[in-house]
């Protein structure tokens, strides 16, 4: 590990001995990093096929960013100042989130409340 004193967990997960949890750490990686591009890529579309569908939306985000910033880079702690442009954004999370539910296959039996049990079996996912 190197000198910092708080090591992120990927310095942990890249400095791991065992072979099989290097292997099983990289696969997680490249899924975490696909997964992500796709989640983004995926809220970009919806939000500019909303935007499309909605010109005075896009009208009144033009208006609170302005002329000057709409030619310049924009930061993170630009898009802070822009109050509208967080909200369009939340709204079309809410509307077409990138991700519709995390789903986990059901390996062992358990119950979820007295006299519901959920049983393994080849078509029972759970939504989390």
């Amino acid at each position: 590990m190197d000198d910092t004193k708080n090591p992120s967990a990927l310095d942990y997960l890249i400095r791991e001995e065992d072979d099989d949890c290097r292997y099983k750490t990289r696969e997680s990686i490249v899924e975490l990093m696909f997964a992500s591009h796709d989640t983004t890529s995926s809220a970009l579309c919806s939000c500019l096929m909303h935007l499309g569908r909605n010109p005075r939306v896009l009208e009144k985000i033009r208006q609170e960013i302005g002329p000057e910033d709409l030619d310049d880079v924009i930061t993170l702690r630009d898009i802070e100042r822009y109050k509208y442009v967080n909200d369009v954004v939340k709204e079309v999370l809410r509307l077409t989130p990138p991700v519709g539910a995390g789903y986990r296959k059901v390996l062992k039996s358990f119950e979820i409340e007295v006299g519901v049990a959920i049983w393994p079996s080849e078509n029972n996912y759970l939504s989390l």
